[in-house]
């Protein structure tokens, strides 16, 4: 079982941090934000990713079927390696690509398969990786979340925003 905490979390950080829309209904319209629909034609793709701030994710496929690939959060070193030498990053892993899958620097990446159909969820723990394919036009309805085991980067989000402010403010 999943208990979001991701609204209590936005009204405990207003008011910590003094801000205006610490009030229930304000905080479940920004939270709701968060969630998206994607329409998608045959062949839409999202490259291999993590979402930010820490946050768990699920999708929700309402039509149409898509294809996700996963990946645990220790294999980023795999899907997205540095340069030898320490210029940069090689692009991120197709998990589609055979050759990329065989290539030394992605070799023997731990690698999760499903596809969705209407009807289905698959919910990914902060931290996977994961990419989306669409076998056929597709729409999905994605929400990110915090919970009891992330909820602290809600904190982090804010702390990181009034770091900002506070640097735009000098500057002025």
């Amino acid at each position: 079982s999943i208990t979001n905490l991701s609204t209590a979390a936005y009204v405990a950080m207003h008011k910590r941090f003094r801000l205006s829309g610490d009030s229930l209904e304000y905080a479940t319209g920004k939270v709701r934000q968060l969630c998206k629909v994607f329409i998608g034609c045959r062949g839409a793709i999202t490259r291999m990713h993590t979402d930010n701030h820490r946050a768990h994710a699920w999708l929700s496929q309402l039509h149409g079927h898509k294809l996700y690939v996963a990946a645990p959060p220790g294999e980023g070193r795999r899907i997205h390696p540095r340069r030898p030498g320490g210029g940069g990053r090689l692009p991120r892993l197709d998990p589609l690509d055979a050759s990329q899958r065989a290539a030394p620097q992605h070799a023997g990446v731990e690698l999760w398969a499903t596809v969705l159909s209407p009807g289905e969820t698959i919910v990914l723990p902060e931290g996977w990786w994961h990419y989306a394919a669409s076998l056929s036009p597709t729409v999905t309805l994605m929400c990110n979340f915090w919970d009891q085991s992330n909820v602290r980067a809600v904190e982090d989000i804010f702390t990181e925003q009034a770091a900002r402010a506070l640097d735009e403010q000098r500057r002025e």
